[in-house]
């Protein structure tokens, strides 16, 4: 059965490595609620994307233009994001809230930044394309 909503979301993991001691590194993997854009905001996200790219025209080099800023993966997350799994744990093992102060902690820790935002991607942008 497929149902359509009005607020669709989506669950997807997070898979990272983060420093440890003596060198090694960390395997985490938690689970992040994110929301599932339609057909139209897909394609303004992805025309904002390249609309920023580092890529910049040929034709603008030495003109005295600068190319726009890139969106930053903080930017995307504060869109994207909408919320935590259950496996997504304080210190005590109570489910982590979903809170602005608890995005800054998360994103504080490198680089789970950047492993939010390539979630989002790989499991729903690219993630039909799979084969």
């Amino acid at each position: 059965m497929f149902v359509v909503t009005s607020k669709p979301t989506f669950i997807a993991p997070v898979l990272a490595k983060i420093p440890g001691d003596n060198g090694n590194f960390q395997r985490i993997k938690f689970s992040v609620i994110f929301k599932a854009l339609d057909k139209p905001a897909i394609d303004e996200l992805l025309a904002r994307i390249r609309s920023r790219s580092p890529a910049f025209p040929d034709d603008a080099i030495g003109t005295g233009n600068t190319p726009p800023e890139p969106i930053k993966d903080r930017e995307l997350i504060d869109e994207l994001l909408v919320g935590f799994g259950p496996d997504l744990v304080e210190e005590d093992r109570t489910p982590m809230a979903f809170s602005p102060a608890n995005v800054d902690r998360l994103c504080a820790i490198w680089p789970l930044e950047s492993a939010i935002v390539k979630s989002f991607f790989d499991n729903y942008i690219n993630g039909p394309t799979k084969n």
